[in-house]
C-alpha cells in the first residue's frame, strides 16, 4: 500500500520529500491558504481504449505510469484533505489480480462470459470491478430494460426534430414522450401566452412528479437549441415525508414497478449533519450531469433520485475518503430490494 490523499474528488500521491500524509499536511498547515502546490494525480482514466485496455483501473487501485504529474492544486482548506492507501501495481500484475478476481466473482451475474487466454478478454472490467471484488454492475436477476440517465440523453434527438410550434400538435409531442421517455400524462397543453411553454397535467404521482421535473431541468441546462420548455403541473417540490410514503406499505410494489419501468432507484444518504454541505458540493457535478437528481434532505439526510443506480454507487464508492469521514450510510430503494451500504473502501452491504 501507499499512503496518498484524497481531495476535492481527486487522488495525489503524496509528494516524495514527505514522509507521510501528516508530514505532509503540518507543512501545509504553516502556510498561508489558499496555496497552490504541485501533485502527482491518480487516476482512473489515463489510459488508451485500444485493442486492449491499459491504464484504466478501479480506485483505490491505480497502475504504474497512468498518473498525471506535476499537476498544479489550489489548496484552500486542510479539512478537505482526507488520508487514503493505494495500491499501485504495474499492469501485467494488475490484469493478474483482475482475472482472479473475475473467475471467482463473477460466475453467476447474468452478464458473464468466462475469460479466455487472451489479454483481450478482460476489457469491460477493468472499470467495473475492483480487486476488492465490489462490482455494481452484477445482477443476478433481469435487470431494468434501460437507464433513465439514457433516455434522457438520447431524448436530444426527440428536442431536436421538434417542428415550429405552430406546426406542433400537443397529441403528437405526448406520444413522443411516452415513446421516447416512456412518461405518461393525462392532458399536455401549449401555454396560450408562450408558445413553447408544455403544460403537463397527471393524477398525483410522486415518481411521474420527480421525473418530470428532471426533465424539465434537464432541457433548460443542456438543450440550447430548443425553445421547449416543460413545465410541471404536478407537485414540484417535495417532503420526506412524501419520500417515505412511497417506499412504504402498500406502496412498495408501484414504486418497484416504477423504478423497472423508469430505470432508476432511491438512494437515501444518511450522513453526520457537519458533513452536508461537502457532501452535496462534492456531488455537485453528478447533479449537473443528471445523474444524481436531489429530491430532499434534513439536517442528516439527503435523498436522492438515482438515474443509473450502477455509475452512482461507483461515484459514491470514488468519494468514500470523504464520505466515511462523514459517517456516511446509504439505502437504495430499487426495483429488486432495499440495501444498506457501508460506504468505504470495500462498500458492504445488507439486504434489508
Amino acid at each position: 500500500m501507499t499512503s496518498a490523499l484524497y481531495y476535492k474528488e481527486h487522488y495525489y500521491l503524496i509528494p516524495k520529500e514527505y514522509s507521510d500524509y501528516n508530514a505532509f499536511v503540518s507543512t501545509l498547515s504553516s502556510h498561508k491558504l489558499p496555496t497552490e502546490i504541485k501533485l502527482d494525480e491518480l487516476s482512473e482514466n489515463a489510459g488508451t481504449y485500444g485493442y486492449v485496455q491499459k491504464g484504466v483501473s478501479f480506485a483505490p487501485y491505480f497502475i504504474e505510469g497512468s498518473h498525471l504529474s506535476g499537476q498544479s492544486v489550489i489548496i484552500d482548506d486542510l479539512k478537505k484533505l482526507y488520508p487514503v492507501d493505494v495500491e499501485i501495481l504495474p499492469q501485467e500484475e494488475y490484469n493478474h489480480r483482475l482475472r482472479e478476481v473475475i473467475c471467482k466473482f463473477c460466475p453467476g451475474c447474468k452478464a458473464y462470459k468466462p475469460l479466455t487466454s487472451n489479454v483481450r478478454s478482460l476489457n469491460g472490467h477493468f472499470n467495473e470491478i475492483s480487486l476488492d471484488s465490489i462490482c455494481f454492475i452484477r445482477y443476478e436477476t433481469n435487470p431494468s430494460p434501460r437507464y433513465f440517465l439514457s433516455l434522457l440523453r438520447m431524448s436530444g434527438g426527440l428536442w431536436s426534430h421538434i417542428p415550429p410550434v405552430e406546426e406542433t400538435k400537443e397529441e403528437s409531442l405526448h406520444s413522443d414522450l411516452k415513446e421516447w421517455m416512456y412518461l405518461k400524462y393525462d392532458k399536455v397543453a401549449f401555454s396560450k401566452e408562450e408558445k413553447m411553454l408544455l403544460s403537463v397535467f397527471y393524477k398525483e404521482s410522486f415518481i411521474t412528479s420527480v421525473l418530470t421535473e428532471l426533465l424539465s431541468d434537464y432541457i433548460k441546462s443542456w438543450l440550447y437549441f430548443t425553445q421547449l420548455r416543460i413545465k410541471n403541473e404536478g407537485k414540484s417540490t417535495f417532503t420526506e415525508e412524501d419520500v417515505l410514503k412511497v417506499l412504504s406499505g402498500d406502496n412498495t410494489e408501484k414504486f418497484r414497478k416504477e423504478c423497472k419501468r423508469y430505470g432508476i432507484s432511491i438512494g437515501a444518504l444518511k450522513h453526520n449533519p457537519e458533513g452536508q454541505a461537502e457532501i452535496e458540493s462534492s456531488l455537485a457535478d453528478c447533479v449537473l450531469h443528471n445523474l444524481f437528481y436531489p429530491i430532499c434532505k434534513t439536517e442528516n439526510m439527503i435523498y436522492y433520485l438515482f438515474t443509473d443506480t450502477p455509475i452512482c454507487l461507483k461515484e459514491l464508492h470514488f468519494r468514500f475518503p470523504m464520505l466515511e469521514k462523514m459517517g456516511t450510510e446509504l439505502t437504495v430503494y430499487s426495483q429488486n430490494d432495499v440495501r444498506k451500504y457501508t460506504i468505504n473502501r470495500k462498500m458492504p452491504y445488507v439486504v434489508m
